[in-house]
């Protein structure tokens, strides 16, 4: 079973080799949500703690399912962050 230090270890190697240039200004979390069959990941701004949080779907804690789909929500959900979803900041576009 995987937990959310392998969560966190796949965002910072994510991170490091794809948005090495990322740049958001407040903390960012990762955990594993409740298990879904619709939503696969999401993301969101807690503006108390200040704080984005990407949350994973529970059904991928299996370690029998391959680890790159966890590594593909992983860069999805950073791709809204760098798009401006799930910020603080002024979005990039309005749609």
């Amino acid at each position: 079973m995987r937990d959310n230090k392998y969560l966190l270890f796949c965002l910072k190697e994510i991170i490091a080799q794809y948005f090495y240039d990322l740049n958001l200004g407040h903390n960012l979390e990762i955990k594993f949500s409740r298990a879904n069959r619709r939503v696969m990941g999401s993301v969101r701004y807690l503006k108390r703690q200040k704080t984005s949080l990407i949350r994973v779907n529970g059904y991928l804690r299996n370690s029998a399912l391959p680890g790159f789909l966890i590594n593909a929500i992983i860069a999805h959900e950073l791709c809204h962050l760098v798009h401006g979803f799930s910020l603080h900041l002024l979005k990039l576009r309005a749609w």
